[in-house]
C-alpha cells in the first residue's frame, strides 16, 4: 500500500501512473537531547481525492455499481472517525487522504460493491480480491512464479 501512497507521480514509470502524492510535515515528538527515543522528522504522505477519482475511473471501479456520489460518502466515511455529524472534524478543499484513511476508503468502496453484487462468497476473500485488484493495477503488486507462493 505504502508504495501506492508514495510513488512520485512526475517521474518516468511511476508505479502509481501519476497518483498525485502530496508530502505534509508530520508533528514530531522528540525527546531530551542523546536520549535513545530521537525521533527524525518524518512526513506524512497524501493523496487527493480527486486524482484518486481519475485512476478508479481508468481501472473501471467507477460506473454501474459505484458512483461518484456513493463514492463522495465513502470518502466521508474515510475521513471522519466517528458516526456523529456533529463531532466531525472540518477538512480542507480539495480533500486529500493519508494512509490509514486510504485503507478505510478501500474498506467502503469493497463493502459497498460487495453488497452490490449477486455472488456471496464471504466479505474478507472479495476484500482481498478488490485489494489485489487495486494494487495490481496501479502496478504495486507482483505476481509471484509458480512455486514461490508457500514460502
Amino acid at each position: 500500500h505504502a508504495q501506492l501512497l508514495q510513488e512520485d507521480p512526475h517521474q518516468a514509470g511511476g508505479a502509481a501512473e501519476g497518483l498525485h502524492a502530496r508530502h505534509r510535515a508530520a508533528p514530531v515528538q522528540r525527546a531530551a537531547p542523546g536520549g535513545a527515543d530521537a525521533r527524525q522528522l518524518s512526513s506524512e504522505v497524501r493523496i487527493d481525492v480527486r486524482y484518486l477519482c481519475t485512476h478508479l475511473l481508468r481501472w473501471g471501479f467507477i460506473g454501474k455499481e459505484l458512483n461518484y456520489t456513493d463514492l463522495a460518502l465513502i470518502t466521508v466515511f474515510a475521513k471522519q472517525t466517528t458516526l456523529d455529524p456533529a463531532a466531525f472534524v472540518l477538512h480542507p478543499n480539495p480533500i486529500d487522504i493519508n494512509y490509514t484513511e486510504f485503507e478505510r476508503l478501500i474498506l467502503g468502496m469493497s463493502y459497498h460493491l460487495y453488497l452490490a453484487k449477486t455472488r456471496y462468497d464471504p466479505f474478507e476473500e472479495f476484500l482481498g480480491e478488490t485489494m489485489d485488484t487495486i494494487f495490481k493495477k496501479a502496478g504495486v503488486l507482483l505476481e509471484l512464479p509458480e512455486g514461490e507462493e508457500d514460502e
